[in-house]
């Protein structure tokens, strides 16, 4: 790989399908918890009553 820093000479172990798909719905679970408007919007107002 150009520019790895790491001083490997190999490829990387390629993921299977599976891999990708688990991967997938893990950040797609992360994404929609940061970015889930109704609990932010909570927050924000918990936030600016208490603050």
């Amino acid at each position: 790989m150009i520019g790895d820093p790491s001083g490997k000479s190999e490829e990387r172990v390629l993921q299977t399908e599976e891999q990708v798909d688990k991967n997938i719905e893990g950040i797609s679970k992360q994404m929609h918890n940061i970015l889930n408007l109704e609990k932010t919007m909570v927050q924000c107002l918990l936030i600016i009553e208490t603050g």
